[in-house]
C-alpha cells in the first residue's frame, strides 16, 4: 500500500522527456531494468494505460499510483523491513521465510544480509516478477521463490522451520486467519521471531478510502457485501478475506505459542488525537463522494448507511470513554483503534 508516485514525478520532472522511463524507475526504486520493464509492460496491459515517460505517470488515478508504487518499491520496502528485523537478530546464516513475498523485495534484502532466503507466493504473475527481481540482483544462489499456499497443513514438513519469518499484508487476504497463525507458529523455530503488518479495518483513514482499492467504507462490510461493492467499481476479482480486531490478532499469536508486541509501523505512524478533526473531515468528504458515485447501486448505498452509522456511533462512544476513564490508557486504546492504519507485530516463539 504505497504512498503514490508523486515524489518520483517531482524528482524527475525536469527531465521526464529525456530520460527513459524504465531507466528512471530502475534508478529511483533500486531495482533492475528487467524487473522494471516487465512490470511496466504488465501494468500498461492490465490498466489500459500508456507509460513511456515519467510525465505519463500523471495520467494514473490515485489508486493506480498506489499499486504502481507499491510494486516497484519492493526492494526499498524490503531493505527497510530487514533493517528493523536486524535490530532484534542478525540475519547472517539464518533461515528466513517471507510469506506472501509478492515482488521479492524482502527476499532480496535478506539474501544481501547473508540469510538463506525463501519467499512463498500463490500468485503466478508476482512469482514471475520476483524471479526477475532476484535475477537482476544477482542473488539466485541464496534467494528462492516457491509457489506455496501458507494455509497448506503440509507446509511444515515440506519446508522445515525458520529462524525469522515476515508476513506483511497477507493476513487480510487468506481464507482462514486462524490457520495462517497456526502454520506460522509451527514454521517458526523456538526462539525465532516473526514480523507481521496487518491493515486496521477501523482506521479512520482506511474507512474513508481503504488501502487496497481506495474505496469508502469497504473495510466495515462483511466479505460477501464487500465483494459486491468492489464489483461495482472494478473488473478484477476481490481478493480480501476477513479483517479481525487488534485483540483477536493478539489472542491468535498467544494461542499458537508466540508472544507479540505492537511495534511502530515503518511508514504509517500512529497519530494522536490532534489528528482526529482532519480525519473526520476527510471521512465526511469521502462519504459524500460515495453517495454521489453513479457506479454504486441504490441497494449498496442503502446497505452501507446503517453500517457506517454504527461505526460513527462506536467512534463517538469510544471518544467519550477517553475522557471518562484513565486518560492515558484510554487515549492509547482509541488511537490504536482509529488513528493507526496498520498494526505491526513482532512476536517471538516460546
Amino acid at each position: 500500500m504505497g504512498s503514490g508516485t508523486g515524489h518520483l514525478k517531482d524528482t524527475l520532472a525536469g527531465s521526464c522527456d529525456a530520460v527513459n522511463l524504465v531507466d528512471a524507475l530502475a534508478h529511483y526504486f533500486h531495482i533492475g531494468e528487467t524487473f522494471a520493464a516487465a512490470y511496466v509492460r504488465y501494468f500498461q496491459t492490465a490498466q489500459g494505460v500508456v507509460l513511456r515517460t515519467v510525465r505519463d505517470l500523471e495520467s494514473l488515478s490515485e489508486t493506480q499510483e498506489m499499486w504502481f508504487h507499491y510494486a516497484l518499491s519492493t526492494n526499498c520496502r524490503g531493505a527497510d523491513l530487514i533493517g528493523v528485523i536486524e535490530q532484534f537478530t542478525p540475519l547472517n546464516g539464518k533461515r528466513y521465510l517471507d510469506i506472501g513475498c509478492g515482488f521479492g523485495g524482502c527476499v532480496v534484502a535478506g539474501a544481501r544480509r547473508g540469510a538463506s532466503c525463501i519467499g512463498i507466493e500463490v500468485d503466478e504473475q508476482r512469482i514471475a516478477f520476483a524471479h526477475a527481481n532476484i535475477a537482476d540482483s544477482g542473488l539466485s544462489n541464496n534467494a528462492h521463490i516457491l509457489r506455496h499456499d501458507v494455509l497448506d497443513p503440509g507446509i511444515v514438513p515440506a519446508m522445515g522451520r525458520f529462524d525469522v519469518i515476515t508476513c506483511n499484508d497477507v493476513a487480510e487476504h487468506v481464507d482462514s486467519v486462524a490457520q495462517l497463525f497456526e502454520n506460522l507458529g509451527n514454521l517458526l523455530a523456538p526462539g525465532g521471531i516473526v514480523c507481521m503488518e496487518i491493515p486496521n479495518k477501523y482506521s479512520l483513514e482506511f474507512v474513508a478510502h481503504d488501502g487496497h482499492f481506495g474505496l469508502f467504507g469497504i473495510t466495515l462490510l462483511e466479505r460477501p457485501e464487500a465483494r459486491q461493492y468492489h464489483a461495482q467499481v472494478y473488473r478484477h476479482p476481490y481478493d480480501v478475506g476477513d479483517y479481525l480486531s487488534l485483540q483477536e490478532y493478539l489472542d491468535l499469536f498467544r494461542r499458537f505459542r508466540m508472544e507479540p508486541e505492537l511495534m511502530p509501523s515503518l511508514y504509517h505512524p500512529v497519530h494522536d488525537v490532534s489528528a482526529l478533526q482532519a480525519r473526520l473531515v476527510e471521512l465526511a468528504r469521502r462519504r459524500a463522494a460515495f453517495s454521489a458515485d453513479t457506479r454504486i447501486t441504490h441497494e449498496m448505498r442503502a446497505l452501507m448507511g446503517p453500517v457506517y452509522e454504527r461505526y460513527r456511533l462506536e467512534l463517538a462512544l469510544d471518544l467519550l470513554g477517553t475522557y471518562c476513564e484513565d486518560m492515558t490508557v484510554q487515549t492509547e486504546v482509541f488511537c490504536n483503534k482509529y488513528l493507526r492504519n496498520f498494526w505491526t507485530f513482532l512476536a517471538r516463539k516460546r
